[in-house]
């Protein structure tokens, strides 16, 4: 696995009490330090995506040229807190970026 592309890519975040039990049980169930594995070994982003394609498409949802993959959910979440009128430098912490006008102008405009 790959280090982050920056040291401000390590970070520390809330999780709910319900999540940190759900965690607590994960934890004594499986072996390892990752979550989301492959017979124990991290799971890759492809792999990940091909998952969310797949139950995309056996969705009842129907959307034209729409292809669900993991940075879908990067840009929905930046595109509702930058709606919530959240700060921009703010955002671009919370989610390790550095160019302002590449989050006004890709992660922006649909709100």
């Amino acid at each position: 696995m790959d280090s982050p592309k920056s040291l401000a890519s390590y970070r520390v975040i809330g999780i709910s009490d319900r999540v940190l039990e759900i965690l607590k049980e994960y934890l004594l169930l499986e072996e390892g330090d990752y979550i989301f594995t492959n017979n124990g070994s991290p799971l890759m982003i492809t792999c990940f995506n091909y998952f969310l394609k797949n139950s995309f498409r056996k969705s009842e949802i129907k959307k034209d040229d729409f292809v669900l993959t993991a940075h879908v959910f990067r840009y929905s979440h930046i595109s509702l807190l930058a709606e919530l009128e959240v700060p921009i430098t703010a955002i671009m912490d919370r989610v390790d970026y550095t160019n302002e006008t590449k989050i006004l102008s890709v992660y922006t405009h649909v709100t």
